[in-house]
């Protein structure tokens, strides 16, 4: 999303991670996913907020914060700290123990998604332009929507479900956000081209 935002031209190779290509492993060998390479750059980066950064320090659209000010800024240090509320969530989505008390994730992506619902009062954005920050907690926090859609509404933070559906509904997510065939060595190119 960050790449088709800054402009930049790629091509996308869906990975299936239980059976890791061999172009995945020899190019990034603890074989996780996000991978950015850039050969002509000699560019490898191999985490999301490395990604983000590099694409909106590339390109800012006008009605951007700089990656300087979003990162610098209060809301940076305290919604970044996202370790502890993805292990909750994961904890929620993916436990199949039927003696799994969930309250005690619950309380601490509750407490997390409170104070994001207070920040962003109404607004699209977690600063008072479009940023980075938006880019990097929206897809985690989204796999808690997917997981329940009626959790914001059902524990009261309506301001995060309206910011979820406005970058849900946005022209580029749509464009980014779809089911691609996994990577095969003859596969032609998916290349994602942004528009205009």
């Amino acid at each position: 999303m960050a790449l088709a935002i800054a402009k930049i031209n790629h091509i996308h190779r869906e990975i299936n991670l239980k059976n890791k290509a061999s172009v995945l492993l020899e190019l990034s060998p603890k074989g996780t996913v996000p991978v950015f390479h850039d050969p002509t750059q000699h560019l490898l980066l191999e985490e999301s907020y490395d990604i983000v950064c590099h694409a909106l320090n590339t390109h800012l659209p006008d009605d951007w914060q700089s990656v300087r000010e979003a990162i610098s800024s209060p809301e940076y240090n305290y919604f970044m700290q996202l370790n502890s509320i993805i292990a909750a969530i994961r904890q929620i989505k993916y436990n199949t123990d039927a003696s799994f008390d969930p309250k005690q994730p619950s309380e601490a992506i509750n407490t997390y998604l409170a104070a994001l619902n207070q920040c962003l009062n109404s607004r699209d954005t977690i600063l008072k332009q479009p940023s980075a920050l938006d880019i990097l907690i929206f897809p985690n926090i989204r796999q808690l929507w997917i997981h329940d859609n009626t959790w914001f509404e059902c524990h009261g933070h309506q301001h995060v479900q309206h910011w979820l559906n406005f970058w849900s509904g946005h022209d580029i997510f749509k464009t980014i956000f779809v089911t691609q065939p996994v990577w095969e060595e003859q596969q032609e190119p998916i290349v994602v081209c942004h528009q205009g």
